[in-house]
């Protein structure tokens, strides 16, 4: 079994990545407000 590198990525690149993609995939409007935290399933944890 040969291993792969592993790359860490940002939250942030992350949160980029799936905004592009809803932008791109039209679930998301260029210029359209991005969602609230309560809407997208977060959980802020203390």
């Amino acid at each position: 079994m040969a291993l792969r590198p592993v790359t860490r990525r940002s939250v942030a690149d992350q949160v980029f990545d799936q905004v592009l993609d809803d932008v791109l995939d039209g679930e998301l409007a260029v210029g359209e407000p991005l969602p609230r935290i309560a809407q997208t399933g977060l959980v802020e944890v203390r």
